[in-house]
């Protein structure tokens, strides 16, 4: 009996040349930030040699995006038979596979912030190092650049250096800090389109589109588990240029005081690689300020299992980064945002698995 999940794989000119239906399990799994990856472990046949090749292609059905195939292991042990694990990541992979050498640095400051575009700067990145690089032997033929009109992406600035960096590290850094997700699909050109993106708004706190709850009331959460703590929680910080020279920043409105404010000191080359040059005082509160939000804020745990497609299917109602509304029994509701979905299928069936990450932006 063939299971309810079949993986496609294609050649590198995108032929198809098979549908796998009959396997032990497989797990793919699409994220907002980063590369997606997929595993599937299926029991050894001759023909899968020839089939499941390093560097061809594969997709589900319930998902977007496509997966490269990295990497092949072929088990045996006494108590079972032969099997092959089959595994790779998604095609944003790609841009790991050109860095950007030497030092590059996108924006200066402004009195108003940082004046540096993101997708403008993504964008160039990606014309000059894989769609028209000066060093023909470096371009990726079939890629291409569509950019985002969504004001949630285009309004976004930042200020940073990198020096030897991957494109897929710049990206996912950039990514991550501002809020945004990214992704490279495959049109009907068969041209690799990388594109930047951001969630929709589906929590309680808005009206322009429909809500997606996921509760114990509605019958479409089978279990659930929150937690919040401001045990490491901090919120002014003093950055140690040397013993006796300090600057400091803080992650609130206005300056804490008081029984309000959670003091930290930390080194200025934990903020630049180990080093204390280069940076001046506006740079490191930028820095500092991150490392608060990032390192010392008010942790909160969120995590729950859902009914499969009950209520809500996948890519109809929610997709990967949107914002959703997540209630447990206890009463606790929270708009979280959809970090990653798991998608996967064994002898227990089908499941989709949503992870949920606390929203601490703006």
């Amino acid at each position: 009996m063939a299971n309810e999940l079949n993986l496609y794989i294609y050649n590198t000119s995108f032929n198809l040349i098979a549908i796998v239906e009959q396997y032990e399990a497989l797990i793919w799994t699409d994220r907002y930030d980063e590369c997606g990856d997929f595993e599937l472990t299926i029991p050894f046949e001759e023909k899968w040699v020839s089939i499941l090749q390093k560097d061809y292609y594969c997709h589900i059905d319930y998902s977007d995006k496509w997966c490269i195939i990295e990497k092949i292991e072929e088990t045996k042990d006494e108590d079972s038979p032969p099997r092959m694990i089959v595994s790779g990541r998604s095609f944003e992979s790609i841009l790991e596979r050109r860095i950007v050498p030497g030092k590059v640095e996108f924006g200066t400051e402004t009195t108003s912030g940082y004046n540096v575009n993101v997708q403008t700067s993504i964008q160039s990145l990606i014309n000059s190092h894989i769609i028209n690089p000066s060093d023909a032997n470096r371009k990726i033929n079939n890629f291409i650049f569509q950019s985002s009109t969504d004001t949630n992406v285009t309004s976004k600035t930042f200020h940073e250096s990198y020096n030897g960096n991957s494109i897929l590290d710049i990206v996912e850094g950039v990514c991550k800090d501002k809020h945004i997700g990214f992704k490279v699909i495959l049109n009907s050109s068969n041209q690799f389109v990388f594109s930047l993106f951001c969630g929709v708004d589906r929590t309680m706190n808005q009206s322009t589109n429909s809500y997606v709850i996921f509760s114990t009331y509605f019958d479409n959460l089978k279990s659930s588990n929150y937690f919040s703590s401001k045990e490491e929680y901090r919120n002014f910080i003093y950055v140690s240029k040397d013993e006796s020279q300090f600057v400091t920043t803080y992650n609130t409105s206005s300056t804490p005081t008081g029984l309000t404010r959670r003091e930290v000191q930390i080194d200025a080359s934990e903020l630049n690689d180990n080093k204390k040059d280069n940076m001046t005082n506006a740079q490191i509160q930028e820095k500092a300020k991150k490392k608060l939000n990032e390192e010392f804020k008010i942790k909160t745990g969120i995590e729950g299992e859902i009914v499969t497609e009950k209520m809500y299917k996948y890519r109809t109602h929610y997709n990967v980064g949107d914002r959703v509304q997540f209630k447990d029994m206890y009463g606790n509701s929270e708009a979280v945002y959809i970090s990653e979905v798991v998608i996967s299928f064994d002898e227990n069936g089908l499941t989709i698995l949503p992870t949920f990450q606390e929203i601490d932006w703006t």
